[in-house]
């Protein structure tokens, strides 16, 4: 069965990639450092998304994307 999901010899492949991020931002450093972690990472995607219009990403604390649109 699962020759049948791999591709064939000499057959295109088509790899999806998606960027994430884990942030703690709270655990080694203080809270204004973890924050300033949180803008440097979304601003990071967002360059990769002017790079290439098709990025997709997540990260892993919800609370960051609040954080982000409440102070940007």
């Amino acid at each position: 069965m699962i020759d049948h999901a791999l591709p064939q010899e000499n057959q295109p492949v088509e790899i999806h990639l998606i960027g994430s991020s884990h942030i703690d931002p709270v655990w080694l450093w203080p809270w204004t450092d973890g924050f300033s972690e949180v803008k440097a990472t979304f601003q990071a995607a967002l360059d990769r998304l002017d790079e290439y219009p098709g990025f997709i990403f997540t990260c892993a604390g919800a609370a960051y994307y609040q954080w982000i649109e409440e102070n940007f």
